[in-house]
């Protein structure tokens, strides 16, 4: 699952977990075949909804522009306290920046 490569500091989980909503809760997988193997067992086990990333199409993903938010000591991008863990793949770096770049903490 996502959060499972993320970092960041508990005291703004609650904001990482609503910025983030069901995304955190996403499967990554290496290429679009593991992907339509899981939706196919999912889909045979009658599962529920289920977001799955193949890392072979995030390449292909356009990144979010960076945006201009206000210099100040009180507003900070999400993104900012967001990293991907050691063990993370850095394709997953442009999922999390599209996921977590939208929103500030004030």
């Amino acid at each position: 699952m996502l959060i499972d490569f993320l970092d960041f500091d508990q005291k703004i989980a609650s904001c990482v977990d609503l910025a983030g909503k069901s995304k955190l809760f996403s499967i990554i997988v290496e290429d679009l075949n593991t992907a339509k193997e899981i939706l196919s067992l999912n889909s045979q086990i009658k599962g529920g909804v289920i977001n799955i990333y193949p890392l072979s199409t995030i390449d292909k993903v356009k990144q979010e522009k960076n945006r201009n938010y206000p210099e100040r000591s009180d507003i900070r991008p999400l993104s900012k306290f967001v990293s991907l863990s050691k063990s993370a793949d850095p394709r997953i770096g442009k999922l999390v920046h599209n996921i977590f770049s939208k929103v500030v903490l004030v």
